[in-house]
């Protein structure tokens, strides 16, 4: 009589979750099974099953695992996993009591209205574990050595779930999915129903007195979950391209500096000029430090922003032209920078590893300043310091528009850190031939100098927070 109860009171609540296969997704469908259950004096059960005008028919000493099983195995789950039956739960209970008073051993009772619920697209594609849980208790957890304060103790697995796959087992604790803590109940659904389907994570969990990480990939209510042939491992349709994140970036670029140094060093200029008098920049390549981030705005495509700069400071003595037994400081400060908007469409080659091909859209330049002094000012005589070459500063430089094509590789380390490679080429474009000379809000143009381009390879390794 009490494996009765218990079976009735399970189809009480049951409701079917699976649409046909094929049929295309609609609003609102209804799907509807009829149950008949029969128990007999020695205690065997049948268990018939319509579905549709399908029958199907059961025999045998059930009990309440295998009674799941069985279910499942037509689409039937009970009402735990489908949180539009929990309006219809004082309705049950009543149905439940008048099915303990009123049947006994040897009677037979049928569900002739069967549990109709309406089911939105929506939530036929939210992602599908296939697990029964409910929150451990102190006493369970002494039970089990489990010293924690946090998790859900799975009470059942589906047949053909993607639990099964994955081999959750009944009594495992589940503790973290995806590196996010799972607090309760309520934290487990919103863990899962913040993934989509196809999500490849890891799986922290308690088992047998120890704590072991296993891989899992979410499945879908209307779908199987595919398994290879051969292997017999669990096909993963989907690999997650990740959410994004943001670094810190360095970037080594090899642009051409010929121009630059000719015009610091004095070297190929015009006789009887000797350049800036400073050392040449090292051609083999300059290192920009900067920041940038991006974000995933659906199916792989990423959006964000970078930046970054470089600056060189240098200071050497020259003889003062007005007299040259006295020297003069001279400073160069030489800078280079850009920034833009990135778009990038990244490619899962693993769960961990990943792949992307974009470009940045965006501006930068060159500045080089110069001053040199001889440290002698004087307040009533500062307009002839104006008119004397001893004391002057002047900054030049070079804008423009900038493309560059990349390609990416990042290895995920941790659910929040990766490593991430990339190189790509800097083209570059600007509207006016030369350099100029700028004076506060005026720009003069240098008769003479040369069209500089800011062309050449980058790379980048380094951090990346987020994936």
């Amino acid at each position: 009589m009490k494996k009765l109860i218990i079976i009735l009171t399970a189809l009480a609540m049951l409701c079917t979750l699976a649409a046909q296969e094929g049929q295309e997704a609609e609003v609102s469908t209804e799907y509807t099974t009829q149950v008949d259950v029969t128990m007999e004096d020695d205690g065997e059960t049948t268990i018939i099953i319509n579905e549709n005008g399908e029958i199907t028919t059961y025999s045998g000493d059930f009990d309440d695992e295998e009674l799941k099983e069985l279910l499942a195995e037509h689409n039937v789950i009970l009402a735990q996993a489908n949180e539009e039956l929990e309006e219809m739960e004082e309705e049950l209970r009543e149905v439940q009591l008048q099915i303990g008073t009123a049947i006994g051993e040897g009677s037979t009772f049928s569900i002739t209205s069967p549990v109709v619920i309406n089911l939105s697209e929506e939530d036929m594609e939210k992602p599908f574990m296939g697990v029964y849980y409910e929150e451990i208790t102190l006493s369970e957890a002494r039970e089990m050595g489990y010293e924690k304060f946090y998790g859900v103790l799975i009470s059942g697995v589906v047949s053909d779930s993607p639990a099964r796959l994955y081999r959750i087992l009944e009594d495992d604790i589940i503790m973290e999915i995806g590196g996010r803590k799972v607090l309760n109940e309520e934290s487990f659904s919103k863990i899962i129903d913040s993934h989509y389907i196809g999500d490849a994570v890891e799986i922290k969990l308690f088992r047998d007195g120890r704590t072991e990480v296993i891989d899992f990939v979410f499945g879908s209510r209307k779908k199987t979950v595919c398994v290879d042939e051969i292997t017999g491992e669990p096909v993963k349709p989907k690999l997650n391209p990740g959410d994004g994140g943001g670094s810190w970036i360095p970037v080594f670029f090899q642009p051409d500096l010929e121009d630059i140094n000719k015009l610091i060093s004095g070297d190929d200029l015009v006789a009887g000029d000797d350049g800036l008098g400073f050392s040449e920049i090292d051609d083999r390549g300059l290192f920009f430090n900067g920041g940038g981030g991006k974000g995933n705005v659906g199916k792989g495509w990423m959006l964000g922003g970078m930046g970054c700069g470089y600056s060189l400071d240098r200071k050497t003595s020259v003889p003062d032209p007005v007299d040259p037994s006295n020297k003069l400081i001279r400073r160069m400060n030489f800078s280079a920078g850009y920034g833009g908007v990135t778009l990038d469409k990244r490619i899962p080659i693993t769960k961990k590893f990943i792949t992307s091909l974009g470009f940045m859209l965006g501006w930068g330049g060159w500045n080089l300043e110069v001053s040199q002094t001889d440290g002698d000012y004087d307040w009533n005589t500062f307009e002839s310091s104006l008119n004397n070459s001893s004391n002057n500063y002047v900054s030049i430089g070079k804008t423009y528009i900038l493309i560059q094509p990349k390609v990416m590789v990042m290895y995920r380390i941790l659910d929040w850190l990766a490593i991430r490679a990339e190189v790509g080429y800097m083209y570059s474009y600007s509207f006016y031939s030369g350099w100029k000379v700028e004076m506060i809000d005026e720009n003069y143009e240098i008769k003479n100098s040369p069209d500089t381009t800011f062309d050449g390879m980058t790379f980048t390794v380094g951090p990346w927070f987020g994936f």
